[in-house]
C-alpha cells in the first residue's frame, strides 16, 4: 500500500511552475526570434526592388543631364500600378559646401559661375573658405574671373599654401578672390585645387571643404549655383532606398565623362 508524503506537496509545485515558466520563456524567445528573421527576409526581398527603383530613377536623371542636356523635368513622383512602388526624384542646382579629396598630383575644377543660368543673376562670389581634416601635400589654389572666362590668361591668380596650413578650425582659411588686377565687380568663373607633389613620399589633402562668401569678409555665405544635387528616392511596400548624387553642372575641362560615368561626382546611399 501507497502513501503520499504531504509534506512534500510544496516543492512539488514550487518545480512545476519552474518547469511550465522556463518552457513558455523558451517558446516566447524562439517566437520573437522566428518572427524578427521572417522580418528581415521581407525586408530584404522588398529592400531590393525599392533599390532598383532609386537607381533607375538616378540613371534616368543622369542621362537626362549629361545626354540630353536637359533640366526641365528633372523632378519626378510616379507610382506603379498595383501601388506597389513609388520614384520620388528631386533635384536643386545649388551646393552649400564642396567636401573633396586629393591625392598628390590631382585636382579639381569648381565652377564659382553658372554660365547657364545668366538670366537668374547668380551670386557674385568674392571670397573661399577651406578646411581639411589633414592637409599633407601643399595645396596650390588658383581662380579666373568673368571677364576672362574662356582661358586662364592674365587676370589668372593663385596662392600656395604649405602643408599643414589647413585644419578643422572655426573659421576655416579665407582666400579673397579680389586682389591684384582684378577689378572690385569681378564675378569669379572658376577656380581650380591641386594637391602639389613633395617628390617620393605619398601626400593627400584629405576632407577638404568648400565654401563660398559674397563678401571680401567671408561672412555672407552662399551656396555655389554650379552644382547639382539629384535626389533618388525609391519605394517598395514597407521598404525605402535613397541614392543622393552630387555633380557638377557642367562637364569638366577634360572630356573623361565618355568611359568614367561618375568623374568628379559623389554618390552616396541612405537606405
Amino acid at each position: 500500500m501507497f502513501y503520499l508524503d504531504k509534506k512534500n506537496d510544496g516543492n512539488i509545485l514550487i518545480v512545476s511552475l519552474l518547469v511550465v515558466s522556463t518552457l513558455v520563456l523558451t517558446v516566447t524567445f524562439l517566437s520573437q526570434f522566428i518572427v524578427q528573421a521572417l522580418r528581415q527576409s521581407r525586408y530584404i526581398d522588398e529592400a531590393l526592388p525599392a533599390w532598383y527603383i532609386a537607381e533607375s530613377g538616378l540613371e534616368n536623371g543622369l542621362y537626362q543631364i549629361r545626354q540630353e542636356d536637359d533640366f526641365t523635368n528633372l523632378e519626378l513622383d510616379l507610382t506603379f500600378p498595383d501601388n506597389l512602388g513609388r520614384l520620388l526624384r528631386t533635384y536643386s542646382d545649388q551646393e552649400e559646401n564642396i567636401t573633396l579629396d586629393l591625392r598628390q598630383n590631382e585636382y579639381y575644377q569648381l565652377d564659382l559661375y553658372s554660365l547657364e543660368e545668366e538670366e537668374d543673376d547668380p551670386p557674385s562670389i568674392k571670397t573661399i573658405r577651406l578646411w581639411a581634416d589633414s592637409q599633407d601635400c601643399p595645396l596650390l589654389v588658383g581662380w579666373a574671373d568673368w571677364q576672362n572666362q574662356e582661358s586662364w590668361g592674365d587676370t589668372y591668380q593663385e596662392v600656395y599654401l604649405p602643408a599643414g596650413t589647413l585644419n578643422n578650425g572655426a573659421d576655416g582659411y579665407k582666400i579673397e578672390l579680389i586682389t591684384g588686377p582684378a577689378p572690385q565687380d569681378s564675378e569669379f568663373i572658376r577656380a581650380k585645387f591641386k594637391a602639389v607633389s613633395l617628390g617620393v613620399n605619398e601626400c593627400s589633402v584629405s576632407n577638404l571643404v568648400v565654401r563660398a562668401y559674397t563678401d571680401l569678409a567671408g561672412q555672407e555665405q552662399v551656396n555655389i549655383p554650379s552644382r547639382i544635387l539629384l535626389d533618388s528616392q525609391g519605394f517598395y511596400r514597407s521598404s525605402r532606398q535613397k541614392i543622393l548624387v552630387t555633380m557638377p553642372r557642367q562637364l569638366p575641362d577634360l572630356d573623361i565623362f565618355d568611359y568614367i560615368l561618375f568623374s568628379e561626382t559623389s554618390i552616396i546611399s541612405q537606405g
